[in-house]
């Protein structure tokens, strides 16, 4: 068992070592057990950025076990660190016994190559748990995802029911999953099929905006309605602001800036930063701009703004590095 070294010890260590009167030693800052109990509390806490650095810690120290690099591996994920991660997920396929289960790690492994937009690897690891019947739920899902991104929506909706099947009782993954199927059916223009998908989502615990959003942009698909009726059909109660955010998300930029406009006297200052992050979603810089200036004309210590305007100074300035 390794033990924690002090600072007087590895003067001597070092000293001796220099003299040529002892072999060389490896010499860790804290035990493995010691990192791997942090790490796992901070897995648990979901803290997964200071479990990120412990688990690095622990790899570094040749003594991680296949669940370090299992729990390691999600905290790179959750991260952004993707590619890390798929060799976190990798190792542990590596370090199984005979008679071990690889359906989580490659789950994890398909859905982190979703996220990296790594389709291909995507697909060789759904191969893979195919040939070894490890298919879960999660894998079936987002290798879905990945197939409805490749504009290959009929597979994609197989394996969407799938993996629908697969996440019994969790209503969260069942809910978004039906979505996705929501916007594959769209993709096909089955518009009846993506309304009943949107609404059966709702219905188990999706959320109520981007149901909203969904059934906006369906209609406005569907038989290329006025968007006054269609957001009176379905967002009624919803204010001018709401609305003008659910045409912004819905990828209806133009519509959106009449809501806006129309919000502006309703509910002042957040309105006008949400009015000039659609004009920049759209690629108006100057429109965003002005409005943002003009509110901070109007009120300097306004943060949001502030930050804003600042984002927009800074991208102009990295297209020129």
């Amino acid at each position: 068992m390794w033990k924690k070294v002090k600072k007087a010890t590895m003067v001597m260590v070092t000293s001796a070592l220099l003299a040529g009167t002892i072999s060389p030693i490896q010499v860790y800052a804290a035990e493995p057990e010691e990192l791997r109990e942090q790490a796992e509390e901070a897995f648990k806490n979901k803290e997964y950025e200071q479990a990120k650095e412990l688990y690095e810690e622990l790899v570094e120290s040749g003594f991680a076990e296949n669940s370090d690099y299992l729990q390691g591996g999600f905290s790179q994920y959750i991260e952004g660190n993707y590619y890390l991660a798929d060799e976190w997920f990798a190792e542990v396929l590596e370090g199984l016994q005979e008679g071990d289960n690889p359906g989580a790690a490659l789950a994890y492994k398909i859905r982190n190559n979703y996220m990296a937009k790594e389709y291909w690897y995507a697909q060789q690891d759904y191969e893979h748990s195919a040939e070894v019947s490890a298919r879960s739920g999660m894998g079936c899902q987002f290798y879905a995802k990945a197939l409805l991104d490749c504009k290959k929506p009929e597979e994609a909706i197989s394996l969407f029911e799938e993996a629908f099947t697969g996440y019994t009782g969790e209503t969260f993954s069942q809910s978004a999953i039906k979505e996705d199927m929501g916007h594959a059916y769209l993709t096909l223009e089955k518009y009846e099929e993506a309304a009943r998908s949107y609404q059966e989502a709702f219905e188990i615990g999706g959320n109520e905006e981007n149901y909203q959003k969904n059934m906006v942009k369906l209609k406005l698909k569907q038989d290329d309605s006025d968007v006054d009726s269609v957001l009176a059909e379905v967002m009624p109660n919803a204010t001018n602001a709401e609305k003008a955010a659910v045409l912004r998300d819905s990828g209806y930029n133009e519509e959106a800036v009449t809501y806006y406009e129309k919000a502006w006297s309703e509910d002042g200052e957040e309105v006008r930063c949400d009015m000039a992050n659609n004009y920049y979603q759209a690629n108006d810089i100057d429109s965003a701009v002005r409005i943002l200036e003009e509110l901070l004309a109007d009120n300097p210590e306004n943060d949001m703004a502030l930050n804003m305007l600042g984002a927009i100074y800074c991208d102009a300035l990295a297209q020129y590095d």
